[in-house]
């Protein structure tokens, strides 16, 4: 209980500045059982047949190390109402034990607000994403979202978000047509939470959005259901549990696979479980140099169905990660 007392009180504390920053970093480990997604059948389909796949394009399971670091800011504006901006710069890496060529850096900022008008909430956001894959930069992807919120009672929030990106692929060793997959991204979502308790968040969404590229083969059409819920344990640990199924149907055949549009069916499933390391070793007395230090661990499901073989692949993913976040 005191441990409790000592976190809500710090958090009050820290809400009454009018700048709030944090910093958090990590380090982990992965497992992936299929590394490059490839396709379940070790093969891929052309026009002229079936092929067998060879070296790291097939199926093949792999260990990475991890890193995370992001600095966070919150400034509270002058105004009566709770309008706040904020920011944020984050940095991660993936660093393959076996697959090099999926080494990767991905690097990206964000900027934006969230502003009160009466029952309405609005949070409009840009952010920047550059995804660098074993050395070569690969995707660099600019994009902007609205939000509002209407807080129905202390049990239901509505909200509906638009969102639109670009996203430019290059060409690199792993993918030398990367460019054929550049377009724009737009959608939108509505959704609603429902919290049960002060410690239970569930939250469903409903999502449309349409990827356009310059090849009609790479843009389409989708729609994604998403279940999200979020449990507070207690003594600062927590879980996650997220679910979503999406179907995306393409405007036109890939001439490279035949004469067949393509259809996928994407599912997802993924919980994280975190514990503060003081929670875990049930330490009465903790050193303040690490406040803030929580062990996760996670697991995942990742299946993509399609009527081209090309595109059929699953994946199961778990690991563990050491954070430590720093609040000024």
């Amino acid at each position: 209980m005191r441990r409790g007392i000592e976190r809500y009180a710090a958090e009050l504390d820290r809400r009454g500045q009018q700048t709030r920053m944090n910093l958090l970093t990590s380090i982990g480990y992965q497992y992936d059982t299929n590394r490059a997604g490839a396709p379940n059948s070790g093969q891929v389909r052309t026009f002229l047949g079936n092929f067998d796949l060879e070296g790291e394009g097939r199926k093949e399971d792999d260990h990475s190390l991890t890193s995370l670091i992001r600095f966070g800011i919150e400034h509270d504006l002058a105004t009566q109402n709770r309008n706040t901006l904020f920011g944020s710069v984050s940095g991660y890496g993936a660093d393959q034990f076996q697959l090099d060529d999926f080494d990767s850096v991905d690097l990206s900022a964000q900027i934006g607000g969230r502003f009160e008008f009466g029952a309405i909430y609005l949070t409009p956001t840009i952010s920047y994403d550059h995804l660098i894959m074993d050395g070569d930069s690969y995707i660099d992807s600019i994009g902007a979202s609205l939000r509002a919120d209407m807080r129905i009672n202390d049990l239901v929030n509505l909200w509906i978000r638009g969102d639109m990106a670009w996203i430019d692929y290059a060409n690199t060793t792993l993918y030398p047509t990367g460019d054929l997959q550049s377009g724009g991204d737009v959608g939108i979502t509505v959704g609603s939470d429902f919290y049960i308790g002060t410690d239970h968040r569930l939250t469903l969404s409903a999502t449309h959005h349409g990827y356009n590229s310059d090849q009609d083969w790479e843009s389409f059409v989708g729609e994604r259901v998403n279940i999200n819920h979020t449990w507070l344990i207690g003594g600062g640990a927590f879980l996650l549990t997220d679910v979503f199924a999406e179907y995306d149907n393409y405007d036109m055949a890939d001439p490279i696979t035949g004469e067949t549009e393509r259809d996928d069916w994407i599912y997802r499933g993924r919980l994280t479980l975190g514990v503060p390391v003081q929670t875990l070793v049930g330490a009465d007395e903790w050193p303040s140099l690490l406040d803030g230090l929580t062990v996760s661990i996670y697991g995942e499901y990742y299946r993509a169905d399609s009527n081209i073989t090309n595109y059929e692949y699953d994946n199961a993913r778990g690991g563990m990660t050491i954070s430590k976040r720093w609040q000024f």
